[in-house]
């Protein structure tokens, strides 16, 4: 199902002053970081460059508010205000957690409205089941996964595709569907209107170990290769979300057949923030500083990724990444004072911390 939501920026009293600047990173313990946030206006423009698509990833969490029960408490437009305040607006926004389509059309709406461009958006359930009741005072109560695509860069191609996750099943000792709508990943086809080639797309979300995923992670990677490449002709396949397990946790196989850079023994894709790290030369300590969740105990993990692959299916190739950044909270957090001159101080955008990157043809 597909929503287009347009607003006038005029009208929505959004006004960009000046061009838009190059955000150049900084390295800080091993984190790419937008530079200072200083006096410069820096509103994100389209991103017209035939050669990369801008792509984001998060699991927003139902998007959290600062009057929500205060372990949940957040303040979800920090990410969008990080977003202006780099060179480009987003190209791709592949959301996991997501209330529905009230909820996914909501956060379309105030993207169009901060940033420069105008998006539509592909969800995988519109209206998912209660099936987290009690946590965060009923807020999570539903959950399922999107595809947010900004209109001026891309079209459907086809109609969207969704594929449950895989988690282990002990009385039959295998792996077989999951139950819950937050784990039904969903795809689409994009025509790149300024490059005139075709991407397939795929927001990813699998069962946590506590729901019995980390077993599965060979089975359900097996399976979003088979579906990324269910349209076939894309010129890039890209892929992203939040994947419950980090590389050596429980089962790293699964990593060592997707990661191309590792040889990807089975399917040959490129990790946006591997790739980073490894080009740096610090890829232990680097890795571990890319953190995308942190439990109640303060354990961080890198559960998060996005993936991509160029060329045809069967003739896959290591496309180029450029820009890549795990988006830390305290960026985001200045990013929202700097355009709003009042951040909620000690509120986070997510309890994960999302991940970007120029992806080139």
């Amino acid at each position: 199902m597909r929503r287009k939501v347009k607003v006038t920026l005029l009208a929505a009293g959004v006004i960009v002053a000046g061009a838009a600047i190059p955000a150049t990173g900084t390295v800080t313990g091993g984190v790419r970081t937008t530079d200072e946030f200083d006096q410069v206006v820096r509103d994100a423009d389209v991103n017209n460059n035939p050669d990369f698509v801008q792509v984001y990833v998060n699991n927003v969490e139902n998007r959290p508010k600062a009057h929500w029960v205060e372990k949940c408490r957040g303040d979800h437009k920090d990410l969008i205000y990080y977003m202006k305040n780099r060179e480009y607006s987003p190209d791709l926004f592949l959301v996991q957690q997501i209330r529905h389509q009230r909820q996914l059309d909501h956060l379309t709406k105030l993207m169009t409205k901060k940033l420069d461009g105008v998006y539509a958006n592909v969800i995988a359930i519109p209206k998912p089941r209660k099936q987290i009741k009690k946590k965060c005072g009923g807020k999570k109560k539903r959950q399922t996964n999107a595809i947010i695509y900004r209109v001026g860069r891309f079209k459907e191609l086809s109609a969207k595709w969704t594929w449950q996750s895989l988690a282990y099943n002990s009385r039959e000792s295998t792996c077989k569907k999951n139950s819950q709508d937050r784990t039904v990943n969903v795809a689409t086809k994009l025509w790149d209107k300024k490059a005139d080639r075709s991407v397939n797309v795929a927001s990813i979300h699998w069962p946590s170990k506590r729901s019995h995923g980390w077993p599965c992670a060979e089975k359900n990677l097996d399976a979003v290769d088979r579906q990324i490449n269910k349209r076939t002709g894309g010129s890039l396949r890209i892929f992203g979300g939040d994947f419950n397990i980090n590389w050596g946790e429980g089962n790293q196989d699964w990593y060592e057949r997707a990661n191309g850079d590792l040889g990807g023994y089975l399917y040959n894709y490129r990790d946006a923030i591997y790739d980073d790290c490894s080009e740096r030369g610090v890829l232990t300590g680097c890795l571990a500083d890319n953190w995308t969740f942190k439990n109640e105990k303060g354990k961080t993990r890198r559960i998060d990724f996005l993936f991509t692959q160029a060329g045809p299916s069967g003739a896959s190739s290591l496309p180029k990444i450029g820009e890549e950044a795990t988006v830390t909270f305290d960026a985001a957090d200045k990013a929202d004072e700097k355009y709003t001159r009042g951040d909620k101080e000690g509120l986070n955008y997510s309890e994960h911390r999302a991940i970007t990157a120029r992806i080139h043809y």
